[in-house]
């Protein structure tokens, strides 16, 4: 039986699609509400894909529990899926991962026919799964392919997407044969390729891949900002730079956050002794609601303003890290009482009624582009938010072509 420990937005996903593909999996999870909604054929976050599979085999060959206790006695394979947040200091935190690890191996080391297989999943900084090495050694003398084996099997899915795990190659890093079979009897099933490679190199290829795609938003959004100042259309200039060239690729601009990317760049800036470029790529997407912010307030000072999306992406429940609530803080920064709407995402003064959170609007700030307000006409927009209300919209929304424009006849738009 494999364990699966952590069932949030990485867990749990991954959890069903091996428990639909054979597997006996036990969840091992500490929240409650977590284990609740699960144990009521109910997802506690939104994913079309993964919520037909918890139908599929709860009860069956998924069950869950919040204790690793019993994780222990009934299972030699982990899956560590645990979050790795930035603490106050902004290093990655990562001693719940390790006490898991240390209670895992306590419990298993010299307890079955086999040694015991972890396969660690969260996103670590390099040279964080040799750390766990360290620990097992320093411990219990324990020797990794002999005593336990280890791998890092990095996440490489979007959230909410976990058709992807069926889908995308699986990075597994590991040091000894042993522990690269039983990556391969654990993940195979899924029926994606396996790429095999050393430890920190596929710690480094999952922060790789996350700081390049980050990098390269900045450099769209820093595009977009140069358009902004020329009073050209950054879109449209990234578009045509786009249209049938090969070496284009240059990807749309807008707010970039989230759980993953605005961090991870973080945990390779350790390594780094000038980690110039991912830095300035962080306080560049991190400097993008000012920036629209200002460029409002050009137009006529902040009075009423209207917050549109707090979740880090677009059609998503989850809020971390997201830009919409940092343009909430800037807004009551100069003394202003912003009303914030999301249909997934709830925080006190939130609401989740559309037209009332638009009705009389001086200032509209899309932050998210959810599908609600993709559904919104531009009549409905003019009928709702108050005459020549002031538009800031990264996204495009309403397909005005510039980000910043006052609300009138769309023929007749006055756009900045």
């Amino acid at each position: 039986m494999i364990a699966v420990v952590g069932c949030g937005r990485v867990g749990l996903p991954l959890a069903l699609c091996l428990a639909a593909r054979g597997h006996r999996v036990l969840g091992v999870d500490t929240d409650a509400r977590i284990r609740d909604a699960v144990r009521g054929g109910r997802l506690p976050f939104p994913d079309r894909f993964a919520a037909p599979l918890l139908d599929e085999t709860l009860g069956r060959t998924f069950d869950i529990t919040g204790d690793l206790g019993r994780a222990a006695v009934e299972c030699q394979t982990f899956i560590i899926a645990l979050g790795t947040p930035l603490d106050s200091s902004l290093l990655p935190e990562q001693s719940a991962l390790r006490e898991v690890v240390a209670r895992i191996l306590g419990g298993t080391l010299g307890q079955g026919p086999t040694p015991p297989f972890i396969a660690v999943r969260s996103t670590l900084v390099p040279g964080g799964t040799n750390g766990l090495i360290r620990m097992a050694r320093r411990r219990w003398d324990a020797v990794p392919g002999k005593d336990f084996l280890i791998a890092y099997c990095p996440e490489r899915s979007l959230e909410g997407a976990s058709h992807e795990l069926l889908e995308l190659p699986q990075i597994v890093g590991a040091e000894d044969e042993r522990s690269r079979e039983a990556a391969r009897r654990v993940f195979g099933p899924l029926g994606v390729e396996l790429v095999f490679t050393g430890i920190l190199e596929a710690e480094l290829g999952k922060l790789f891949n996350n700081a390049h795609r980050y990098v390269n938003f900045a450099l769209s959004n820093e595009f977009l900002m140069i358009a902004m100042n020329l009073g050209a259309s950054g879109h449209e200039a990234i578009r045509v730079a786009n249209e049938g060239y090969p070496r284009g690729g240059i990807p749309s601009c807008g707010y970039a956050a989230g759980p993953c990317l605005s961090k991870d760049g973080f945990f390779l800036t350790q390594s780094l002794p000038t980690p110039e470029l991912l830095l300035t790529a962080w306080r560049l997407n991190e400097s993008l609601p000012l920036y629209f912010v200002e460029q409002v307030e050009k137009v006529r000072p902040i009075s009423s303003p209207v917050v549109l999306g707090l979740a880090f992406k677009a059609d998503s429940d989850d809020p971390r890290n997201s830009l919409g609530l940092k343009l909430m803080g800037l807004l009551r920064m100069r003394g202003l009482d912003p009303v914030a709407h999301d249909p997934l995402v709830a925080v006190p003064g939130s609401t989740s009624d559309l037209p009332g959170a638009l009705r009389g609007a001086r200032e509209v700030f899309v932050a998210v582009p959810h599908k609600e307000y993709r559904a919104l006409t531009w009549d409905e927009l003019g009928r709702l938010a108050a005459p020549g209300a002031v538009i800031a919209d990264p996204w495009l929304v309403w397909g005005q072509g510039r980000p910043v424009f006052q609300l009138g006849p769309q023929e007749e738009t006055r756009r900045s």
